[in-house]
């Protein structure tokens, strides 16, 4: 399999994507807060870790779901980045064998979501699908 970014690299853009979300909603937390204040105008902010996400996107070439989502933007706003346990664990490839390591990944650290999506690429690169599976 071909390295398309080291895990170091992957690592780095995801805790970036992490602290920009966490700002994000900490700012959107006091805008709610004094929304009073500030009145209905627009949150003058935006999510930085969105651009972070959509670029990993192009650069690793996911395939995207009938909703629209990849394995990293589901993770990424689905899971909460990796928090909500419930959503990770529920995750399941029904068209593998039950016994394939990527079945039912465990996508609980960064590093894990990062082989994952190394293989589901080449997977679906492999397999020519890369619209929606």
């Amino acid at each position: 399999m071909r390295e398309i970014m080291s895990l170091e690299k992957f690592q780095k853009h995801m805790k970036y994507a992490i602290r920009e979300y966490e700002f994000y909603n900490k700012l959107h937390d006091l805008y709610v807060e004094y929304r009073d204040v500030v009145g209905d105008a627009e949150a003058p902010f935006s999510n930085g870790g969105d651009e972070v996400i959509e670029l990993l996107e192009e650069i690793f070439e996911l395939p995207r779901d009938s909703f629209g989502y990849t394995t990293l933007s589901w993770w990424a706003y689905e899971c909460d980045y990796g928090k909500n346990k419930d959503s990770l664990h529920s995750f399941e490839l029904e068209f593998l064998p039950p016994n394939h390591k990527y079945r039912k990944p465990k996508l609980d650290t960064i590093e894990e979501l990062y082989h994952f999506i190394i293989w589901e690429s080449e997977y679906y690169k492999k397999k020519g699908v890369m619209e929606s599976v």
